[in-house]
């Protein structure tokens, strides 16, 4: 069974090219096969496993309760024809946990992660109008299968969002009224553009959707001053002459700019999550390359109806120009990363620094009072 879910994992997983919805509902068919296998196997081992994770289990939902919060759990309707309703109870997985009381702080979430294994099946944690901090929410990495994540009027700021590189089944975050800049918001519209962001009407739209539209725009006003800088007549125009081919060079940079904005467009154009196919990123961004060549040959081609020559050393300095405008949106995203590195990966080592730090601002603080 395990080799057999692997080997759909391969296909179904959302960095593997297959859908986020499918990947989860694969998931979950196999947590309950295990169930099945392992209450089939042996009742007894399987009995002491499921009380060892349902006490694990009723701490936290304790715990939650005592801080004012709700949880919602999921039974597994199939055992309890098999073993009776009463231990039915024992295997109910919470799915879900909010809590918004202003008094939760960072050692909510590190009371989470300690607890962790009994979580497995966690999809939802909402922690709006709670004092977590940024250092507390990278606690939640440890629940990889975490879809929705609420942090309404928290205090978390850009540093948080690297929790977003390990939770891959994220569909879903509130980030309203909390530290959170432009510069971050940038970053994930660019790294998860495909995420679903709360606003502040309630609703929720894609990551990279504001970026999208302003990037529309933008080239579609810059192939309208294109067309329109290639179109006029050169008896209008009296081009100054600087010993080297100025309209050559201008091609080059106008078709650069080009290249770099439909890059862009494309990278946050994403609804679902991008595959890490690289024939496929490779296919998009040559079938990109193609798009814009075709375009500056036609360009070329239509000058002459206004006056102008077609000069097929305009065009090669289009085709170049394209190139350095792909491969600087490239380079820009890098320089994006080193400047400002909110949400990018970090290694473990970091995350060990990061904890080993905080475990000893506690012994600290413990050894002050």
């Amino acid at each position: 069974m395990k080799q057999a879910f692997l080997e759909k994992v391969k296909v179904a997983h959302p960095d593997r090219g297959g859908n986020l919805q499918s990947f989860n509902r694969l998931q979950q068919a196999y947590e309950q096969s295990l169930h099945y296998v392992q209450f089939g196997q042996g009742r007894t081992e399987w009995l002491r496993t499921t009380v060892d994770r349902y006490i694990e289990s009723e701490k936290v939902i304790a715990e939650v309760k005592r801080l004012g919060g709700t949880v919602e759990v999921e039974t597994v309707d199939w055992l309890k024809g098999e073993i009776g309703e009463d231990f039915a109870q024992m295997v109910e997985r919470i799915i879900a946990i909010r809590v918004h009381d202003s008094m939760v702080d960072d050692r909510f979430l590190e009371f989470l992660a300690q607890h962790h294994e009994a979580l497995q099946s966690l999809t939802e944690i909402d922690l709006s109008d709670t004092k977590v901090t940024s250092a507390g929410v990278i606690r939640l990495r440890a629940f990889h299968y975490l879809r929705r994540l609420g942090l309404r009027r928290t205090k978390v700021d850009n540093s948080a969002l690297v929790v977003l590189n390990s939770l891959r089944s994220l569909e879903w975050i509130a980030l309203n009224q909390t530290r959170v800049n432009w510069i971050g918001r940038l970053q994930l519209g660019l790294s998860r553009p495909y995420l679903q962001v709360a606003t502040d009407s309630g609703n929720a739209q894609r990551a990279s959707l504001p970026l999208y539209r302003f990037l529309a725009i933008l080239c579609a006003t810059y192939v309208a001053i294109m067309f329109l800088l290639t179109h006029i007549p050169l008896g209008r125009v009296a081009a100054p002459d600087f010993g080297i081919p100025l309209d050559k060079v201008v091609h080059l940079g106008m078709y650069a700019g080009l290249g770099f904005l439909a890059r862009a467009l494309l990278t946050v154009r994403a609804s679902t999550p991008r595959r890490r196919v690289w024939t496929k990123r490779i296919l998009a961004v040559a079938s990109l390359w193609l798009l814009i060549a075709v375009y500056g040959l036609a360009d070329e081609v239509s000058q002459p109806f206004v006056g102008r020559g077609f000069e097929w050393l305009d065009w090669l300095a289009d085709l170049i120009g394209v190139s350095v405008g792909l491969l600087g949106f490239v380079l820009f995203r890098r320089l994006v990363r080193v400047l400002a590195p909110g949400i990018w990966r970090l290694s473990e080592a970091e995350l060990e620094a990061i904890d080993h730090r905080r475990a000893l601002r506690r012994l600290l603080a413990s050894a002050v009072d």
